[in-house]
């Protein structure tokens, strides 16, 4: 039986090893933490990316247990109805809003509301109430009647209304160059001016 002879090896062969993988070792945590960072970054983590207070959430649960009264929407639809009228300089702004609630009041009209429309009534109260507390209004007392039937409303939603309200970002756009028209006159003939 033949038998091999083994390389003997140098110390300096030997640390070199070791400290290459020692080497390797710790570029290997190093890959682990960062993998770790970046699934805890891409899927969030309770504890380190917790929810925003201030924003409202509508849960489909709470408004399938808690039916809102006809009267109680009424009211609101009477207080839209008067702030538009004394208001007339809010009335563009908030077509929207009162086509939805012309739709929603046919349905009260027709009978209970089924829960998508009371999810769809709640997310219209919630913008209406962030519309009504921008900061940009002059005279923010023109709010006051339709704010407490928000308040109401929410209450019976199970909601709280935030009291800051961010103003709506503004998108800009590059602006799109046109093809320059053609000049209608020559600039450099002089020898016409003032020859008629």
């Amino acid at each position: 039986m033949k038998t091999e002879q083994i390389p003997a090896k140098s110390r300096f062969d030997i640390i070199d090893t070791a400290l290459q993988q020692q080497q390797e070792l710790r570029v290997l945590r190093y890959l682990l933490l960062l993998f770790v960072i970046t699934v805890v970054y891409e899927f969030g983590h309770p504890l380190m990316f917790p929810e925003e207070e201030g924003e409202m959430t509508i849960s489909t649960s709470n408004s399938r247990r808690t039916s809102l009264p006809r009267g109680r929407i009424e009211r609101f639809v009477q207080a839209f109805s008067n702030l538009i009228g004394a208001n007339p300089q809010l009335r563009e702004s908030l077509e929207r809003e009162r086509i939805n609630l012309s739709l929603i009041s046919a349905q009260i009209a027709a009978g209970p509301l089924p829960p998508e429309t009371q999810k769809d009534f709640a997310d219209l109260l919630v913008r209406f109430w962030n519309y009504s507390h921008l900061q940009v209004w002059d005279n923010p007392e023109i709010f006051r009647e339709i704010d407490v039937e928000i308040k109401a409303l929410l209450g019976i939603l199970s909601l709280k209304p935030s009291d800051t309200i961010e103003p709506p970002d503004l998108s800009f756009r590059p602006k799109i160059l046109t093809e320059m028209e053609t000049p209608r006159r020559d600039i450099f003939n002089f020898s016409n001016r003032g020859q008629k």
